[in-house]
């Protein structure tokens, strides 16, 4: 996590010209959740994660849903004074269903969208944002008594 952040800042330092201010500032995303592979299948289900809730439409049973907690990304903004730290990571998360059928004997009384699982397929950072007077100072040649 540190080194994508100190890389930035190097390179900002580099093309400003000795300035060590890389000029970000936070912009935020939305959380989101997105389905996949839909099939008709009775039965209701819903998914809550990272503050998001997410519902099919009508009688759909998705493959799976990811779901992208909100979090925060940076942007260069010249002129801002601002740099950015990591400061928290949020799990993606991928949640698996799966329709199954009932029978009694060779009779079909029921289908229902169930849960089959989920897992962490990735994930985000949350960033805070300071003022680049906080940034270490580099020591200036001749500058010491």
């Amino acid at each position: 996590m540190i080194l994508p952040w100190f890389a930035s800042v190097m390179l900002a330092a580099a093309v400003a010209g000795g300035d060590p201010c890389p000029h970000h500032v936070i912009r935020t995303v939305a959380a989101r959740a997105e389905a996949a592979l839909a099939i008709q299948c009775a039965g209701s289900i819903r998914v809550e994660y990272g503050g998001i809730e997410w519902r099919p439409k009508g009688d759909e049973c998705p493959a799976f849903v990811i779901v992208t907690p909100g979090h925060d990304t940076y942007e260069l903004r010249p002129g801002s004074q601002t740099y950015v730290i990591a400061k928290n990571t949020f799990a993606i998360r991928a949640f698996r269903f799966r329709c199954v059928h009932r029978y009694f004997l060779f009779f079909a009384i029921g289908v229902s969208c169930e849960a089959d699982g989920a897992e962490n397929v990735g994930a985000v950072t949350h960033y805070e944002m300071r003022p680049c007077a906080e940034l270490p100072q580099p020591d200036r040649v001749g500058s010491r008594p």
